[in-house]
């Protein structure tokens, strides 16, 4: 059973090809919710402010708590900015939604961040 688990591979086996297509469903069931203007607008809201608090982040991580060893991958960037738009997105499915997007809505919030992780480690183990 210990065998299993140690042919999986974390950064380039199948369960980050998993995580990230589980996500990626989420990601367009959450972001569906309406079919509005204003639902579209605060989408795309939602979405810009989300990656940049994203890259804030990476980018607070990296100069000042020193998380991160630079240079910092490029797509680090990216997945890092995707992993907090889709966390904030999860977040604004739970005002005025039905109890199961709400349901869908808290499960992403740790799939998000763990797709984040996974790939933002994937990126770094490859420099």
């Amino acid at each position: 059973m210990a065998d299993l688990f140690e042919d999986l591979g974390i950064v380039d086996g199948p369960v980050p090809v998993a995580v990230l297509v589980i996500a990626g469903l989420v990601f367009v069931y959450l972001l569906g919710r309406e079919r509005t203007w204003h639902w579209v607008f605060t989408a795309i809201v939602v979405l810009v402010v989300g990656a940049l608090v994203g890259v804030g982040g990476l980018w607070l991580a990296i100069r000042f708590f020193g998380a991160i060893e630079e240079p910092v991958p490029d797509a680090a960037w990216g997945w890092a900015g995707a992993s907090a738009a889709g966390i904030l997105l999860a977040l604004f499915n739970l005002w005025r939604s039905r109890w199961w997007r709400k349901l869908i809505a808290v499960a992403a919030l740790p799939l998000f961040a763990i797709v984040g992780w996974l790939e933002i480690a994937a990126d770094t183990a490859q420099r």
